[in-house]
């Protein structure tokens, strides 16, 4: 319905208006029937639709754990294995609070090793002349085929004179 349409209905009078509306209304009525049935069609294709996917997924998931189907069929994936660990919410490795084992260290070596420091790190003065202040003390314990010979390597650890 045009504009034109209901001005050349009004001059007309109020029986072409009515019929102009009364053809409008039927046209309307067709098409809601139309939308209808085909509202009712795609309805009954995505039921369809749905039950052919329910189907195609339950034969998909069989293997020949679950089915009567041979091992032969299963292809060349391993199973995916599910843990039967539960999780704690704890992070992996050790834990706070937990006390840890290790060698005791040794009060008499067989060897001690010392690396002396000979330049200052900053500003490369040298240290030959400066007192030894800490020394950090770390053991290796290597097993020889006879006995266990124990090695002390100290790094020394000195103030630079030129720095403070």
């Amino acid at each position: 319905m045009t504009m034109e349409q209901i001005c050349q209905s009004y001059h007309m009078g109020l029986e072409a208006i009515q019929n102009l509306f009364m053809e409008e209304h039927l046209k309307s009525t067709v098409y809601i029937q139309q939308l209808e049935t085909e509202n009712k069609q795609l309805k009954e294709t995505v039921a369809s639709l749905q039950m052919e996917i329910q189907k195609l997924q339950a034969t998909s998931q069989k293997n020949s754990s679950n089915s009567h189907k041979p091992p032969s069929t299963d292809g060349c994936k391993k199973p995916i294995t599910k843990s039967l660990r539960r999780k704690t919410g704890r992070k992996s490795g050790g834990q706070i609070g937990h006390k840890g084992y290790r060698l005791a260290p040794v009060e008499n070596p067989h060897h001690i090793v010392t690396h002396p420091i000979s330049l200052c790190s900053k500003c490369q003065s040298s240290l030959e002349q400066e007192q030894t202040v800490s020394r950090k003390k770390r053991q290796v314990f290597e097993l020889p085929s006879t006995k266990i010979e124990v090695t002390q390597y100290e790094s020394e650890g000195k103030v630079c004179s030129n720095c403070l």
